[in-house]
């Protein structure tokens, strides 16, 4: 998991801090495919996970994190290939 931060300031780094920790506590898988930016409340969340179920939980659980006034999904479902 890769968290930025425009505006370095304490407040974008602990809401991260505080999203990567709701993360981590929800057990959702492929978290290291996932990046943060963080930029005055708003949240942009990316990279590539293997299922809708994944892509929602993260986006779930950005939304309900205290702080966070907007969250952005740019997560990508990884296309799963038929043999």
């Amino acid at each position: 998991m890769k968290t930025s931060s425009a505006s370095i300031g304490e407040t974008d780094s602990q809401l991260g801090s505080r999203i990567i920790n709701c993360l981590h506590a929800k057990s959702i898988p492929e978290l290291a495919s996932i990046q943060l930016d963080v930029r005055d409340g708003s949240v942009v969340i990316s990279g590539t996970v293997s299922q809708t179920s994944v892509q929602r939980h993260c986006y779930e659980c950005c939304r309900h994190v205290a702080g966070v006034k907007n969250v952005i999904d740019r997560i990508k479902i990884r296309e799963s290939k038929k043999g």
